[in-house]
């Protein structure tokens, strides 16, 4: 998006992101606002708190992209990342009709979608997980319940399913641990990361064994560090 707005905003490209939110946390307007910065983003960012933009568009992916011609009309529609030179190649066309002569050669970017297959994104709340056909491992989600669950057996669990273990609340967007709580997660990546809020301690294991100093993220290392 950055090199296409560099590109093609003085020949009368106009890009408008949308941010709407999956958790609570990213409604908040100082998080947009450090991402956008983080990211050197230039174009209008427009926050969809209330998923009134998300639902004009009937839409259900993070992200889509949809290329819009000067009279309204949706003339190309992307879910994913991806696509990108018939993406610009349609920016081309358009500008094109508009008047505008387009003489350069296309982008060189390329798709960074991993070719192999890591875990993918795992949600942890009931309002997201079951109208994608995802569950949480065992006894399944329990909607804005507080539920006790069973210890599953570890010796069996399926590839990218969260297992719980004791006591939890099923929130819409979220899982609320209590005391002694425990997720367990088998899965397959470089790099393992899980959103997190509120108050308490946690201990993180891999393979049954207390994560290492040599292995742990950022934040489990100043964790391990405090102690």
């Amino acid at each position: 998006m950055n090199a296409w707005y560099d590109k093609y905003h003085d020949k009368g490209l106009v890009i408008i992101g949308v941010h709407t939110p999956e958790f609570n946390f990213e409604k908040n307007y100082n998080n947009v606002l450090m991402a956008v910065n983080k990211y050197g983003i230039t174009y209008p960012v427009v926050l969809d708190n209330n998923y009134a933009t998300w639902s004009a568009y009937q839409n259900q992916y993070w992200p889509r992209k949809y290329i819009i011609d000067k009279e309204g009309n949706i003339r190309f529609d992307h879910i994913g990342e991806g696509g990108y030179p018939e993406e610009e190649q349609e920016i081309q066309e358009l500008l094109s009709e508009n008047g505008t002569r387009i003489n350069e050669p296309l982008s060189n970017i390329t798709d960074e979608t991993p070719t192999t297959q890591n875990s993918p994104e795992t949600y942890l709340g009931w309002q997201f997980a079951i109208p994608r056909g995802e569950n949480i491992g065992g006894a399944g989600f329990k909607p804005n319940e507080t539920y006790t669950y069973p210890k599953p057996d570890i010796t069996t669990l399926s590839d990218d399913v969260a297992y719980l273990e004791n006591t939890w609340y099923n929130n819409e967007d979220s899982l609320v641990s209590f005391n002694n709580s425990i997720m367990y997660y088998k899965f397959t990546a470089k790099n393992a990361n899980i959103v997190l809020d509120g108050t308490g301690g946690i201990q993180v294991y891999i393979d049954n064994m207390p994560i290492s100093e040599d292995v742990a993220g950022k934040d489990i290392y100043l964790i391990m560090v405090k102690r």
